[in-house]
């Protein structure tokens, strides 16, 4: 599914949004402050009460087995 050309994963409501900006790509888990983070992978929206976001940068290394 897509809003707005962004790729919107669900399953039984919103999980996820993609959405690409200049200097990143961001991830946005829709009820992310409900997850656990041991692996601390929310970078972006932490502030929020509901939302969190991953960002990925250009050459970054992503913790795949998190």
């Amino acid at each position: 599914m897509e809003v707005d050309g962004d790729p919107v994963f669900s399953h039984g409501g919103i999980v996820c949004t993609g959405e690409t900006y200049k200097n990143a790509v961001k991830l946005t888990f829709a009820k992310g402050a409900e997850l656990k983070d041991p692996a601390r992978l929310f970078n972006s929206s932490l502030e929020g009460n509901v939302r969190r976001a991953i960002d990925i940068h250009e050459d970054e290394k992503i913790n795949e087995p998190a």
